[in-house]
């Protein structure tokens, strides 16, 4: 085995809403409004199916945004959300725990 694969960290599986504002101690609103101004990453399998990529939630844990609270009252932006297109077969794999 190399040394890339050895330290490479093992696919970890999207977070639902609630799963996400559980790990960032927010809201579910919250979390819904950092997906709309572009701060998370959303995997959207339907209208009412989102998830929130773990990678995107680690790195706003790590680095954070200080002023995350004031752009998400801020009106009049487009949004900037980060969308993954998925599969159906994909959702399975990735919802399968």
């Amino acid at each position: 085995m190399s040394e890339a694969a050895k330290t490479e960290e093992p696919h970890k599986p999207p977070l639902t809403i609630a799963e996400a504002a559980e790990r960032l101690h927010m809201s579910k609103d919250s979390v819904r409004r950092l997906i709309e101004r572009g701060l998370l990453a959303e995997i959207r399998y339907s209208p009412r199916l989102v998830l929130v990529t773990c990678a995107s939630v680690e790195e706003f844990e790590r680095t954070g945004d200080p002023d995350w609270k004031s752009r998400l009252k801020e009106t009049g932006e487009s949004s900037g959300r980060k969308k993954v297109d998925r599969s159906a077969s994909q959702l399975a794999r990735a919802t399968r725990r």
